[in-house]
């Protein structure tokens, strides 16, 4: 219904008896709906009656009176509804993509998953349509709203759900100025439900607890209290008096007031002792561990203090049904998106404020000039009393155009009938009509280039710059809508991080294929979201494909292929024109008589190159040895001569022994 409640959740709530708040609980919530009902009371008045303008109602009733008193028509020739729908179909052809960017260089490869994933969210719900629904709300009321949950409902592990929330359901705190509301304190939706489906969402109340009387959004008084001595009566005082004598049927509609605010928190920053990991605990959590630690002999555990924004909401009836914190702690699940502010009034406007006063002009002047064209068709007519026989018969065949008026003899020439003197337009009528139909355009700064009325002719650039400058009198609507994107793509993502992460498999289709991408929790990654313009849009296409076209030719066929997605063409058949690009740059298959030669050379190239290494080493060896044989030669030669000098030596040597051993023989056979 609203926001969104997880089924476990809800199966550990409390009994009926330890749910129920004290009534200082519920009458505080009244108070805050008193305070703001009250501040948003002129923008509900005002925006009821531009949603009807723009449906064709555009007379009030003092105006309608007066037409059926002076039997005028009433005639609606309705020029706001182009002009409201020419701004929806900018848009809608203009579409905006969630788009994240990491922070560190490792995460490169996490954030293309979740940017996907996003355009896989964002497809499952059909959330370009619904918010082009809440954008309709922000031009014709001046505030829009979606939200942005999980449903839990037909899949326990949820599903991805965005939807338009009707602006007549919401409240927010009347202090709240900046744009989208971003600096309000709490808001409220209001919606009516089943009696029989309110039971289900809160088992255990009884009807008359689950109806929410006092929670009546309508113009009219609703028995709030106007200082605290009347408190005591009203908080009896609404409808839910009556369920208690409806018998035990649940046909009829309960009222479910949904309540979310913001408070700060106090929470501790820590570093595990034990895992070294960062942690963050509440002011109790801090204490009991600071408890346990000193237990343990490890002393108190140092801690960085500070305030933390809590998201909270609360459903009500005559009794708090359910008080939790949201899911995600980005925001609530409910996000406006805003037009024009009125700064005095302090509320928001739309473009048919501004249309409101030219259309009923150029209505009134529409009704008075189709009054006299009636009441002067025929023509009046003044005749003497003795100008005819019978004036009755008179009457009845001067107003018809195949009948004869006979009259008396003379009567015509003695000029008794003479024509009544016809009614002349005022001078400048028929320009103040035409000034008040292009006012009803013009206010708004609308060209007739965003309408497609423009006939004179002129340069397609120029028709294309009057047609961007008429967009960017808009563009504070658009910037809006770009920073309602922002928040809400932040949500998004904290959702699908902490619910949705749980390795399902995404189906991810984009450049001609498919891929399946696990969704896995992301730990201490931080994004950059970024508002990029969908290269689906309808303009970014034109815009893309017109300067493609004048050098089609010159871009080689990468180019070319990365370009063909923003052809005119339908989707199949710009992925069969990338499939003959991406053929083509491949190059053919080779002829297998020719791929077998190819092969055969590789292979005794590849001989050849052995052969010759081996041949290189014994080069080189050979090379090694001539390097090495002078110095041998050289050895070799010395000693040669020291064996030749030895030699010679030992040649002495021995002469001289056998000289002596001769000389020694002689000696005795001299002496005898």
């Amino acid at each position: 219904m609203m926001a969104s409640y997880d089924a476990e959740d809800m199966a550990e709530r409390p009994s009926k008896a330890s749910a129920r708040p004290e009534k200082a609980g519920i009458r505080t919530f009244k108070e805050w709906f008193r305070l703001d009902k009250e501040a948003w009371a002129e923008w509900r008045e005002e925006a009821e009656e531009s949603y009807a303008f723009v449906a064709g109602d555009q007379w009030d009733d003092d105006a309608r009176a007066t037409l059926k008193e002076t039997n005028r028509p009433e005639v609606t020739f309705d020029r706001v509804s182009p002009v409201i729908r020419a701004v929806i179909g900018t848009e809608i052809t203009n579409r905006q993509e969630v788009r994240y960017l990491p922070r560190e260089q490792n995460d490169n490869a996490g954030v293309e998953v979740w940017t996907e994933a996003a355009r896989w969210f964002r497809d499952q719900t059909n959330a370009g349509d619904e918010e082009s629904d809440a954008f309709y709300d922000v031009v014709v009321g001046g505030i829009g709203w979606t939200e942005t949950r999980l449903n839990f409902d037909e899949n326990p592990a949820g599903e991805p759900v965005i939807e338009r929330v009707d602006p007549f359901e919401m409240l927010c705190d009347g202090s709240a100025k900046q744009r989208n509301l971003r600096d309000r304190r709490r808001q409220w939706r209001v919606k009516r439900l089943p009696c029989s489906e309110a039971k289900e969402m809160f088992p255990g109340f009884d009807k008359w607890e689950l109806h929410a009387g006092w929670a009546d959004l309508s113009l009219k008084e609703n028995g709030s209290p106007t200082d605290q001595d009347q408190a005591r009566h009203y908080e009896d005082d609404d409808t839910n008096a009556n369920f208690r004598d409806m018998g035990e049927s649940d046909e009829h509609d309960v009222t479910i007031a949904h309540c979310m605010w913001r408070e700060k928190k106090t929470v501790h920053q820590i570093r595990d002792p034990l895992t070294g990991e960062a942690a963050e605990l509440d002011t109790k959590e801090y204490q009991q561990l600071n408890e346990r630690s000193q237990m343990l002999g490890i002393g108190r555990i140092p801690s960085i203090k500070r305030k933390k924004t809590v998201y909270k909401q609360a459903f009500l009836g005559r009794v708090v049904l359910e008080e939790s914190e949201c899911l995600s702690d980005k925001g609530w699940p409910i996000q406006p998106m805003t037009g024009f502010r009125d700064e005095p009034k302090n509320t928001w406007y739309g473009l048919v404020r501004a249309m409101k006063d030219p259309q009923r002009w150029a209505n009134k002047w529409l009704s008075q000039t189709m009054h006299i064209l009636n009441s002067q068709a025929k023509g009046g007519v003044m005749a003497e009393l003795d100008a005819v026989e019978d004036m009755r018969e008179f009457e009845q065949s001067w107003a018809r155009s195949d009948a004869v008026t006979e009259v008396k003899a003379g009567a015509i020439s003695q000029g008794k009938i003479q024509p009544k003197p016809v009614a002349q337009f005022p001078a400048g009528f028929f320009s103040l009509m035409e000034y008040a139909i292009s006012s009803v355009r013009d206010v708004t700064g609308v060209s007739l280039e965003m309408l497609g009325m423009r006939e004179s002719d002129q340069p397609g650039v120029l028709e294309y710059q009057r047609r961007q400058q008429g967009v960017s009198m808009l563009a504070s609507m658009f910037a809006s809508l770009r920073a309602y994107r922002r928040k809400q793509g932040e949500i998004m993502l904290d959702l699908m991080q902490n619910y949705l992460a749980d390795g399902r498999l995404v189906r991810i289709i984009g450049e001609g294929k498919q891929q399946l991408v696990p969704l896995a929790r992301s730990q201490d990654m931080e994004y950059d979201i970024i508002i990029d313009e969908a290269p689906v849009s309808p303009n970014q296409k034109e815009m893309v494909w017109g300067m493609a076209q004048q050098n089609w030719q010159a871009y080689p066929p990468q180019v070319q292929a990365a370009l063909a997605k923003y052809a005119p063409y339908p989707e199949t058949v710009i992925q069969e024109i990338q499939k003959g690009y991406q053929a083509a740059m491949q190059p053919p298959p080779p002829d297998p008589r020719v791929q077998a030669d190819v092969q055969k050379a590789s292979v005794e190239a590849e001989e050849t190159r052995a052969n010759t290494q081996k041949i290189m080493a014994q080069v080189a060896e050979i090379a090694a040895k001539l390097q090495k044989a002078p110095a041998e030669m050289a050895k070799l030669a010395a000693d040669t001569d020291k064996t030749r000098a030895d030699a010679f030596a030992t040649g002495a040597q021995t002469g001289n022994m056998i000289r002596q051993a001769e000389q020694q023989q002689a000696m005795p056979t001299q002496g005898m």
